[in-house]
């Protein structure tokens, strides 16, 4: 389920609806709180459910592992290249 920044992947029920997208369980909405206005057609979703937060949370702190795992990759291979290159040119000298 997308909605704007919130991602969450759930179980749904697949069923011919017509027209509507989906059909949300009073435990889910009771969970998210959202703030609906209904004259003007519009959703909120300025709260978060606990669970959906730690979730998160979760997610950022791996996405932020990976990113730095990413960094110091590079951060090797850039050494690596810079060695190399080093290693050649003292190479290049000595003959």
């Amino acid at each position: 389920m997308y909605y704007k920044n919130y991602i969450k992947r759930m179980r749904m029920d697949v069923c011919d609806l017509g027209k509507t997208d989906i059909i949300l369980g009073i435990l889910w909405l009771q969970a998210h709180n959202l703030e609906i206005n209904w004259e003007i057609r519009k959703v909120k979703m300025m709260r978060y459910s606990p669970m959906c937060r730690e979730g998160n949370q979760r997610k950022e702190k791996e996405k932020a592992k990976r990113k730095k795992r990413e960094e110091v990759k590079r951060q090797a291979e850039k050494e690596r290249q810079q060695k190399e290159k080093a290693d050649q040119q003292t190479a290049v000298v000595q003959v």
